[in-house]
Order: structure tokens, then sequence, then C-alpha cells
């Protein structure tokens, strides 16, 4: 009876344990970016940077818009920021981002006007 009721306790601990252990320790941040007709922007370039440890993480967005990126340090205040040739780079700031939570974002990207000079023919 008594190695019984050792055995059950010691399963017990050892669930217990595991659900520990498999705590979430990182933020997870994933987003969609999309043009100004809302249509989704595949292979847009996206930086993350922790503002106070100025740590930066890159990635790209998928042919849906979609980017994910996992294993972030919860806190902030963080920056977005993305790129994409032709287009405009656009900023966005997140105050916070939670311990074990899918913190999602959305960004706008608009195309990018460049003035030319006129030039004149000197003949």
């Amino acid at each position: 009876m008594k190695y019984t009721f050792l055995f059950i306790l010691t399963l017990l601990m050892l669930n217990f344990s595991n659900e520990i252990v498999a705590q979430e320790i990182n933020a997870f941040l994933s987003g969609k970016v999309v043009n100004y007709k809302n249509l989704p922007m595949p292979d847009v370039n996206v930086k993350i940077t922790l503002i106070p440890l100025n740590k930066t993480c890159n990635t790209t967005t998928n042919i849906k818009g979609i980017f994910n990126m996992p294993n972030l340090s919860p806190g902030g205040p963080y920056i977005i920021e993305v790129s994409l040739n032709g287009y405009a780079k656009t900023t966005k700031e997140i105050l916070q981002l939670e311990l074990g939570r899918n913190n999602i974002s959305s960004l706008y990207i608009q195309p990018e006007f460049k003035e030319i000079a006129e030039i004149k023919n000197q003949n």
C-alpha cells in the first residue's frame, strides 16, 4: 500500500513538472502587410526591433502577406519596420508584447513616388 501511494505520488509530480517546464518564456508576433487596395504584399522585408536593447530580428512576408516572428522577448517597446523597393518605408510602434501570446499587427504599405528633375536640352 505504501509503495502504491508513493508510485501514484511520483506520477502526479512528474505530470505537474511537465506543465511547469512547458510554460512559455517568449512572445510571438505575427501580422499582415497589405497595400492601399488591401491586397496582400508578398516578399516584404520586416524588421522588428526591441528599442531598449536595440535587438533586431528580420523576416519577410509570405505570398499571403503574412509574417511570423517567434521567440521574441516579452515586454517592449518594439518597432516594426516594413520595406519593399518602390514602396515607402512604414513603421509602427508596439508598446508591449505579452508573454506566451501571439501578438498580431497589420501594416499598410504605400507606393513611393519620387519627383524626377526635368532635364533641359542645351541645343
